[in-house]
């Protein structure tokens, strides 16, 4: 009995070995306004790097995805600041290589991958991640699009009042 215990814990351990690395070398590529990749990696490392430098503690509140765009920024250089450094740019540079789309997609790896991080360890939370994401993105887009009319609209009655 001891053994086979032993043998079907070799198995588990070995499938998940090879089902990690498989995932590892999946990891999400962002690509900048410059067309340069940034492979988005997150451990418990910049889980605890994120907190200490941000105050949002993403590893045991992981739904704390903030939705101001300077904390995201300031998230994703964390994430990626070795391959900054590694590609000889500041931080400014790599501020100045992101635009609204590019930015935008570099955020969804980022939550794609924190996400990811939380398949094994909880998958609750990994489904909580994706859900709150999905909401709050289209939070995001019904207030642009409310925005988007009522400007319209102050533009048509201001047009109708000059004339």
């Amino acid at each position: 009995m001891l053994i086979r215990r032993q043998r079907i814990t070799r198995r588990r351990n070995h499938l998940t070995r090879a089902k990690h690395q498989q995932q590892v070398k999946n990891m999400t590529t962002i690509i900048d306004e410059n067309k340069v990749s940034w492979q988005v990696k997150i451990t418990i490392g910049t889980m605890i790097k994120i907190n200490r430098e941000t105050g949002i503690d993403l590893l045991n509140n992981p739904g704390s995805i903030p939705d101001d765009l300077e904390k995201l920024f300031a998230i994703l250089y964390i994430i990626l600041q070795s391959q900054v450094a590694e590609k000889g740019m500041t931080e400014e540079q790599f501020a100045n290589s992101f635009m609204g789309e590019s930015f935008s997609l570099a955020v969804d790896g980022f939550v794609s991958e924190l996400a990811f991080f939380f398949t094994a360890l909880d998958p609750k939370k990994c489904s909580a991640i994706k859900g709150i994401w999905r909401m709050t993105k289209e939070a995001n887009q019904a207030i642009s699009e409310t925005i988007d009319n009522a400007l319209s609209e102050v533009s048509t009655r201001l047009q109708e009042h000059a004339t």
